[in-house]
């Protein structure tokens, strides 16, 4: 057996928290769950949800191939994959509340930018719809191209 003088222990013994994976103590790990959480959440239960208002179920149903892989990874298996390895290898009771607040300051700025946007914007017309391009001469009634 490999042992140290004057330890008792084998050497490999003592060296295996070397080859262990190291417990995570920054917040890190819990922002990036939080963002891909979100991401999932409105991928499911907004856009790829059929009885939503705002889903886009046709488009995916065309995707094939490799799109059809990429969007499952990036909208169910990443988010799955981020929530395992935050259960499973951050280190319990090193997150506290104030992270949480930091983690939702992001996402609150960017839905205040992106509402406070569309509503000093004209909203810009959308591919299909038809624009009237002109008016006619003494009235206020637009014709159509």
């Amino acid at each position: 057996m490999d042992e140290h003088p004057g330890r008792g222990r084998p050497r490999s013994v003592r060296r295996a928290h070397l080859a262990a994976p190291a417990r995570r103590r920054s917040p890190l790990p819990g922002r990036v769950l939080l963002f891909i959480l979100i991401t999932g959440l409105v991928f499911h239960l907004v856009l790829a949800n059929p009885s939503s208002p705002f889903n886009v179920v046709a488009d995916l149903d065309r995707l094939t191939g490799a799109r059809a892989v990429a969007n499952q990874l990036l909208h169910t298996v990443t988010p799955a994959g981020a929530l395992l390895d935050f259960l499973l290898l951050t280190t319990p009771r090193t997150l506290r509340p104030r992270h949480a607040a930091l983690w939702l300051a992001y996402p609150l700025a960017y839905v205040t930018f992106a509402l406070l946007r569309g509503a000093l914007l004209a909203p810009a017309p959308r591919a299909g719809t038809r624009t009237p391009s002109s008016t006619q001469p003494g009235t206020a009634t637009p014709t159509w191209p």
